[in-house]
């Protein structure tokens, strides 16, 4: 009964690191990405949208990250365990998320380019499989 738990234990701290990896990985690719990309490509067709420059609410952008984490932890991670390979369960979420996010701005904003979502939405794929393929499911 002891091993039982110990191996609980362990069990519980490789899949905590192993998460904790992914939301720091998710996290600065996202920095990275967010940072070099809005000069470029986010700043120009948010001010065109709302012709006024573009000045993020922190508060909704924290909102939405702790619902993509909810989703790397919640769907990604249990989704993998049914493909051979995590980066395809991993990358259709992230196609998923920010295709949803891209394809409504564009049904809603008629200055939303389409460049924009595809661009946007292949960001989602590639960020979300290189979490897949970092993912251990062991």
């Amino acid at each position: 009964k002891i091993f039982e738990w110990i191996k609980n234990i362990y069990i519980y701290i490789i899949w905590y690191m192993n998460t904790t990896q992914l939301i720091v990985l998710y996290m600065t690719m996202e920095y990275v990405w967010i940072s070099s990309m809005t000069p470029l490509l986010y700043k120009q067709v948010f001010s065109d949208i709302q012709r006024a420059p573009m000045k993020p609410n922190m508060t909704y952008a924290m909102m939405a990250y702790v619902l993509i984490l909810i989703s790397i932890v919640y769907i990604c991670i249990p989704l993998s365990k049914v493909y051979s390979h995590a980066w395809i369960a991993f990358g259709l979420v992230g196609l998923c998320l920010y295709g949803i996010y891209n394809t409504t701005s564009a049904a809603v904003f008629t200055k939303y380019p389409l460049d924009m979502v595809i661009i946007d939405t292949l960001w989602g794929f590639i960020c979300f499989s290189i979490l897949g393929l970092m993912y251990s499911k062991d």
